[in-house]
């Protein structure tokens, strides 16, 4: 029953475009799905990696804002929803990003 579970979990996620990871507050690593490594044009791999990776693809302009997101959001065990630019090698235009989850 979990295989399938994880089955519809692929499906819907990878329909609507959406990638799921984990942050290890502990460890600093991040493990990201099949499709968040998409939309994040592979650069988390491999998996796990660590947050700074994931924090360099972050615009210059959002990366303290989303860091203090992050960061808030698991020291008071809240919500994060938070929107973001990440620039991408080799690509021209920022590819805009919104991360809702849970701590």
């Amino acid at each position: 029953r979990a295989q399938e579970t994880a089955a519809w979990l692929s499906i819907a996620t990878r329909s609507a475009g959406m990638g799921v990871w984990e942050l290890d507050t502990a460890t600093q690593l991040i493990v990201a799905d099949d499709e968040a490594h998409r939309i994040l044009g592979n650069h988390l791999r491999p998996s796990p990696t660590n947050f700074a990776a994931f924090e360099a693809l972050i615009d210059p302009e959002d990366r303290r804002r989303v860091v203090s997101a992050v960061a808030a959001a698991a020291r008071e065990q809240t919500q994060l929803d938070v929107e973001y630019r990440v620039r991408l090698p080799g690509e021209r235009n920022a590819r805009i990003i919104a991360a809702r989850g849970e701590v």
